[in-house]
């Protein structure tokens, strides 16, 4: 798609969204959003399974947004757990920035990378995503954890 539209795909996508509503994502994710406010408590707290939003859903779609999706299939108490992911995340790249790390900025990208991707499509719910990010994200802490070239404290 990117050749074939001139190198331009990505900004077509850009100046259509006020047409096409984010390629139907806002109509996704408002509906997902009514279906979140008519659960009831037990669906809050526990949610309504693996991949509810596609099946409870007439676009039969996910919600193209991690934080909706978390919320409707896993319930409040998973979304939990992924707010305070990212609340730790964002402390430790924080910690490498002061400590002017080298591996701040690449920790710092790939937040950025994920923070974005979950807001207008899947990380968490899908597996090649999550995994890539996993990968890099669990061999730059081990290495940080066993100091490798002694740029940071070992407890970040």
């Amino acid at each position: 798609i990117f050749l074939k539209n001139g190198g331009n795909a990505i900004l077509t996508r850009f100046s259509s969204i006020l047409d096409d509503g984010g390629s139907g994502r806002l109509d996704i994710w408002k509906y997902v959003i009514d279906l979140i406010a008519s659960s009831n408590i037990i669906e809050l707290l526990i949610g309504h399974g693996w991949n509810a939003v596609v099946r409870d859903t007439p676009f039969h779609l996910s919600a193209h947004n991690d934080a909706l999706e978390i919320i409707y299939n896993f319930g409040i108490l998973t979304f939990v757990l992924y707010f305070s992911f990212h609340i730790v995340y964002v402390k430790s790249v924080s910690r490498l920035v002061r400590c002017k790390s080298i591996y701040a900025a690449p920790l710092a990208i790939s937040y950025v990378l994920f923070f974005v991707s979950s807001l207008i499509s899947h990380v968490i719910t899908y597996f090649h995503y999550i995994t890539m990010f996993s990968v890099f994200w669990g061999v730059m802490w081990g290495v940080l954890r066993i100091g490798y070239g002694n740029d940071t404290p070992q407890n970040v």
